[in-house]
């Protein structure tokens, strides 16, 4: 996992790498939010954004994340195993940023 966002991370404009700093914690935070509020549709529409940004950027291991938190909306899992998808992605994501130059 780590290799591969470290690679995928050098090819980044900086302006890429700058909006990916910015914008994946706070589509994190909201993401948690709309949980915690029950809203689904908003928390699937918010994931889907960040599954959009890992696949233009190349970060499969976020991308498969952000799936399987669509597949669970989808299938309407318990809002634990909602919230240990969204911890996984949350581990993935630091993954990637952590890689950024």
């Amino acid at each position: 996992m780590q290799q591969e966002s470290a690679e995928h991370t050098r090819r980044l404009s900086p302006t890429i790498v700058a909006m990916l700093r910015k914008d994946l914690p706070e589509q994190l935070a909201a993401c948690h939010e709309y949980l915690d509020a029950g809203e689904s549709g908003l928390l699937a529409q918010e994931v889907h954004r960040i599954k959009g940004t890992a696949a233009f950027c190349g970060f499969d291991a976020m991308r498969t994340q952000c799936s399987r938190i669509e597949e669970g909306l989808q299938a309407k899992q318990a809002e634990r195993e909602l919230r240990d998808s969204l911890h996984a992605l949350e581990e993935e994501t630091l993954v990637v940023l952590r890689a950024l130059p």
